[in-house]
């Protein structure tokens, strides 16, 4: 079995089977084969109890309100996510709420590889009307958070604007050629001066 794999953005050629294969739809996540059964959705797998559990720990209200968790928030970095415990899981396998509401109300699963963005930007939120599946690039960029913050700056702190020949990608991260060659001047301008006075 072939795959087709993408790595650093950059598409790959094809790679033989491996235990593990390479997802080029998902940005080089790994996923399972094409041929792979589909994913149940939680409304298959979570039984009548567990459903009616987790609808009695959220405050339904007008379909464009949001609908807030009232159960258990999660630790550590989805600390403001809701999270619920299926009867038969163990206490440290919770699920996130939004993604169980969203697979619930839709009866569809949540494609591999895709995260729910919250349009509504409230993570305790769990109205599916809120949820739209998108890939974690698209996810990251919509957030407030500096990788998206920085992505959306058109210009440099100086006022120069990023364009294809005004700016140069340096470990990662993008510098505007203007402000370089200025820096670069000023140095050698600098050096000049200090070798005068001492020579």
């Amino acid at each position: 079995m072939v795959y087709f794999a993408r790595y650093n953005g950059r598409d790959a050629a094809m790679l033989e089977a491996s235990p593990r294969p390479i997802n080029a739809a998902v940005g080089g996540r790994y996923a399972m084969p094409e041929n792979h059964p589909t994913k149940p959705s939680l409304a298959d797998v979570l039984s009548a109890e567990d459903q009616v559990k987790f609808w009695r720990g959220v405050d339904i209200g007008d379909p464009a309100e949001c609908w807030l968790w009232l159960g258990v928030l999660g630790r550590g970095q989805g600390a403001s996510y809701g999270q619920f415990c299926p009867a038969n899981a163990k206490p440290q396998r919770g699920l996130q709420a939004h993604r169980v509401a969203y697979e619930l109300s839709g009866k569809v699963a949540i494609p591999d590889g895709m995260d729910l963005d919250h349009l509504c930007r409230n993570p305790r939120c769990v109205n599916p009307a809120h949820l739209e599946p998108v890939t974690h690039r698209e996810n990251v960029m919509r957030g407030a958070g500096i990788s998206a913050v920085n992505a959306r700056k058109t210009h440099c702190i100086h006022g120069h604007e990023y364009t294809a020949e005004n700016t140069t990608i340096n470990a990662g991260y993008r510098e505007c050629r203007t402000c370089i060659n200025a820096r670069l001047r000023k140095r050698w301008h600098l050096g000049l001066r200090k070798r005068g006075k001492n020579g």
